[in-house]
């Protein structure tokens, strides 16, 4: 059940992003953080929410990525925003040989060892900001019910919140976090659109279409004349400054 951007995929986030919280709930922290003329590294940008919405922050956004088609969905709509400081690096983060004063991660490119910790902070200059999931168990869209309804394993994350800050007590790293909720429903033009999402998003097999078209009717509400399925997203922003020269760590 692994996800994988897609053209439907990239459709449906797409057209969820501008009535969502996420990630425009993040604008004023970045306000704060960001400097006019600073380089911004997003990895594992996808289609970029976090890249379009800083770029006009600050000098110029570098937006890593695997996926070809993401990083073009990316691309067209910073096209359509007017925005020409994007620079597209398809790339796994890991292979990023240039430093940025700025470095984001948003729930993906987090750090699950030391190394992999220490690699990140490598690549800035001035602090590293990382949006990471709360929860172990996904529960987006409720569909931890349904996969409990198909005899199916609860998904879960890899890495959450605690984690990384384990790991970055562990090493010695002085950090501040802020938990959020951010809605982030999805929008659709029916109930059988619902089942289709459900389906793509979660890789479920064709056996599972009838409990799915089920649990669609059932979950699926109308906003402001509009079907959607709810989403609310529990995160949290973990964030630190590089320290000067000669010191451990600074906050």
């Amino acid at each position: 059940m692994g996800f994988e951007w897609d053209e439907r995929k990239i459709r449906w986030y797409m057209r969820a992003l501008p009535g969502a919280e996420y990630p425009s709930a993040l604008l004023p922290f970045f306000r704060r953080l960001l400097c006019p003329g600073d380089t911004v590294l997003d990895l594992g940008t996808g289609t970029g929410p976090i890249a379009l919405l800083v770029a006009p922050l600050v000098s110029r956004v570098v937006a890593v990525d695997t996926s070809s088609m993401a990083l073009a969905a990316l691309e067209a709509a910073a096209l359509a925003c007017g925005l020409g400081n994007i620079t597209i690096r398809q790339m796994p983060w890991q292979e990023v040989a240039v430093q940025g004063d700025v470095v984001v991660s948003a729930y993906a490119a987090l750090p699950e060892d030391i190394s992999s910790l220490l690699a990140l902070d490598a690549l800035a200059r001035r602090a590293v900001v990382l949006v990471v999931p709360q929860n172990r168990a996904r529960t987006e869209f409720g569909v931890h019910r349904l996969l409990d309804r198909l005899g199916h394993e609860v998904l879960s994350r890899k890495t959450v919140s605690r984690d990384v800050r384990r790991l970055l007590d562990k090493a010695g790293f002085r950090y501040q976090h802020l938990g959020m909720r951010c809605r982030f429903d999805q929008p659709l033009v029916s109930v059988a659109e619902a089942v289709e999402f459900i389906m793509a998003h979660y890789g479920l097999e064709e056996s599972c279409r009838p409990e799915v078209r089920r649990f669609a009717a059932e979950t699926v509400v109308v906003q402001d004349e509009v079907l959607i399925l709810p989403n609310l997203r529990l995160l949290e922003v973990i964030w630190w400054l590089k320290p000067p020269a000669g010191s451990r760590s600074s906050a």
